[in-house]
């Protein structure tokens, strides 16, 4: 079946009977999907920046093009909210309105650009970035300065003519409307809108994925053990995740504009793929700067648990008075003949040798023979007369 983002007149009559199921509204999962993704992508670049910024003091161009990339991140989490909750991306096409149309058309086209400029910014700092890691070859610098040229050129290309796919502009989102588009019969013209989407899409996909292969060429120069090696490269192959994103909403604009008519209820899959990309773009972007900030923070909060642990362990005044009395409670005479004979002289040995020397002196001191022996004390004399 074909498709498209303008439907016959056929099938719009079709729609308003009871053929097509109405009143189905989606959960808020777009909203979702952008807030926790878009927090997720601010916390992690901005902890990049204060890592350059305060702590290391060396900020470059790849820093700041990467916090102008925020910019319409945080406007394409926006537009993706307001998709779902105003503009019919949460219910079928069926039960979008005549006046709700180029509303939807319009967040759509906003989407667009935003995602063209968040997802661009973030290629050129990631290759910005790559000049940075140790002494590169003159081949690979060149070869990212023409990345760069090819990143640039695509957008601009791609963010002016976005816009003007349709004679005049405002056809773009006038042209949903069945109402308009009957009564301007012959007065506007449109480009293959899906071609320019879906070539944009393989365009964008294609960079992703030489900006995840390129940094492979630089590892094996760096004087630096295998292991290590391995490690840089599966942080940066992390960015193939987001190829994969690019790649899935590439299908799902094919479906748009070729394979259904659908079309609110389809795009809410190429909305989250789209915030999703962009989103992991800048986290993928952001962890290999973040890399040996991350490694000191973790240890240096290991180090302070164990040592934390361990200090209020000994420093515990009820353990160790425990310790105190058990190591006097559990003293033998074999241990006390011992600390005598030659162990080392301490108040402990000591007060155990003069103990055991009392206790002999007692034992070889014969009891006395009768009570007159005895040197009694008055109160003693007083209390055998009244006995």
């Amino acid at each position: 079946m074909p498709g498209g983002v303008v439907p016959p007149l056929e099938l719009v009559l079709q729609w308003q009977t009871d053929a097509f199921p109405h009143g189905i509204r989606a959960p808020p999962t777009l909203t979702v999907i952008a807030v926790v993704f878009t927090a997720l992508a601010l916390a992690t670049t901005l902890a990049r920046l204060y890592d350059r910024v305060m702590v290391r003091h060396n900020a470059g161009v790849d820093d700041v093009l990467i916090s102008i990339a925020l910019v319409p991140q945080i406007g394409l989490c926006i537009t993706t909210c307001l998709a779902e909750q105003l503009y019919g991306f949460d219910r079928h096409a069926w039960d979008i309105t005549p006046e709700m149309a180029p509303l939807s058309r319009k967040i759509t086209l906003s989407t667009s650009m935003l995602y063209l400029c968040s997802t661009s910014l973030t290629k050129i700092s990631i290759l910005g970035f790559y000049r940075r890691i140790g002494k590169i070859r003159p081949w690979f610098k060149w070869t990212i300065w023409a990345n760069m040229a090819y990143i640039g050129a695509y957008t601009i290309t791609f963010i002016i003519a976005l816009p003007l796919e349709c004679t005049p502009v405002n056809a773009y989102w006038n042209k949903v409307n069945p109402i308009w588009a009957l009564s301007h019969v012959n007065q506007y013209t449109c480009i293959n809108e899906g071609a320019g989407n879906i070539a944009a899409g393989a365009i964008s996909a294609s960079q992703d994925l030489i900006a995840c292969i390129l940094p492979m060429a630089i590892f094996w120069d760096l004087r630096i053990s295998k292991r290590a090696k391995v490690a840089l490269g599966v942080v940066f192959s992390l960015g193939l995740f987001t190829c994969a994103c690019g790649i899935l909403r590439t299908f799902y604009l094919y479906r748009i504009f070729f394979q259904t008519y659908d079309t609110t209820w389809t795009s809410r899959w190429a909305f989250a793929l789209t915030l999703v990309e962009s989103s992991m773009g800048l986290i993928c972007a952001s962890i290999p700067a973040l890399k040996s900030s991350l490694h000191r923070s973790f240890t240096a909060f290991i180090s302070s648990t164990t040592a934390g642990s361990k200090s209020k362990r000994w420093k515990n005044p009820f353990f160790r008075s425990y310790r105190s009395s058990q190591a006097y409670v559990n003293w033998s005479s074999s241990d006390a003949s011992r600390r005598t004979e030659g162990g080392p002289t301490t108040p402990h040995n000591t007060y155990n040798s003069r103990s055991s020397r009392f206790s002999q002196s007692h034992r070889k001191s014969a009891p006395p023979k009768s009570l007159s022996e005895l040197e009694l004390s008055p109160t003693a004399k007083h209390q055998s007369l009244e006995v």
